[in-house]
């Protein structure tokens, strides 16, 4: 074991208490600034050695810059020239470990502190242990050996130079929450007798799930725990059973070792207030305030709040938040 290649992992900053290594391998948000030399400076990298250079924009922006195509900077969009996009993929995440002058997590912090918007952030798992074989998780998916809140999987194989790989995929690849299992060492090129048994989990959350994992990051969970929970909640492979239904199955002991907990969380608990009562008040004057004003011209209040309640109007979830919070004035509401 000792002539071993040893894989490699890092996570400065964003601590966890699981057994295997959890990282962040994507991430990607937008907001609004001027200048690229603004964004660059905020993500820690000013006084940097990394040269940008300009590259093809993508998602409708107008600009565009890149170190390495690691951590691309997208700025301004025909209705909005501040709007910004940076896109960090894995090696730009260990970029801003080894170049920023913040930590992933101190980034993280930063970015929902701003309230900017997370669109994608990968969080991936390294098992490095002989009894967690890809092999085994893909004898136990053929078997249906597992509970997973996607319909949808896949198992595919591969072979480059005799080095054969497998990755297996629940859920589709568009969705908010999607998962890859897959043979690392297989991927990076490694014989078995040159490097141990190495299973990579990643987990890649888009759009709500990815800024209520933020969310949920930020108020204190561990990012261990939160990984685990989450992955808990949405795939877990069990023991076969004779039960007929498979989520009272017992949890397969090689997949319970994964786990910090045995609590599931529910991503979309929590709800970014982007819809704050300044935005509300704004669009029921600007939109509505001339109607409002000429029925009140024409009848009086009580016959406007006689009008609502005989027509049982109800509020949506976002009213219901604002009525509920007005008093506290709450950044983030648990539904």
């Amino acid at each position: 074991m000792e002539n071993f290649i040893k894989p490699p992992y890092t996570n400065r900053g964003v601590e966890n208490t699981t057994k295997y290594p959890i990282i962040v391998d994507y991430l990607t948000f937008s907001g609004n600034f001027f200048s690229f030399s603004e964004i660059i400076e905020y993500i820690g990298l000013k006084n940097s050695s990394l040269k940008f250079e300009p590259c093809p924009p993508r998602w409708f922006y107008t600009s565009s810059i890149t170190y390495n195509n690691e951590i691309t900077i997208m700025l301004g969009q025909k209705d909005d020239p501040t709007r910004f996009c940076v896109n960090l993929s894995g090696r730009g995440c260990r970029d801003i470990e080894s170049f920023s002058e913040y930590s992933l997590s101190d980034l993280i912090y930063k970015i929902m502190a701003s309230q900017f918007k997370v669109s994608r952030i990968d969080i991936a798992q390294d098992v490095f242990d002989e009894s967690f074989k890809i092999s085994r998780l893909v004898r136990d998916t053929r078997n249906s050996n597992f509970v997973c809140r996607s319909k949808f999987y896949n198992i595919m194989e591969s072979s480059d130079d005799g080095i054969k790989g497998t990755s297996l995929y629940f859920g589709k690849e568009c969705s908010n929450l999607y998962i890859n299992i897959y043979d690392k060492r297989a991927e990076r090129g490694f014989l078995p007798d040159e490097c141990p048994n190495w299973v990579r989990i990643e987990m890649r959350l888009r759009h709500e799930n990815a800024q209520c994992f933020c969310i949920k990051y930020v108020m204190g969970i561990d990012i261990g725990e939160l990984y685990s929970r989450t992955l808990n909640s949405y795939l877990r492979f069990i023991k076969k059973s004779s039960d007929s239904n498979r989520s009272r199955c017992p949890t397969a002991k090689y997949w319970a070792k994964l786990l910090t907990t045995s609590e599931k969380i529910k991503l979309l608990d929590v709800v970014f207030i982007d819809y704050d009562y300044s935005k509300f008040e704004y669009y029921l004057f600007n939109t509505c305030g001339s109607s409002i004003l000429t029925y009140l011209k024409t009848h009086s209040f009580a016959d406007l709040k006689e009008e609502l309640l005989n027509r049982n109007i109800q509020l949506n979830s976002r009213q219901q938040m604002l009525v509920d919070n007005y008093s506290t004035d709450f950044e983030y509401y648990e539904i």
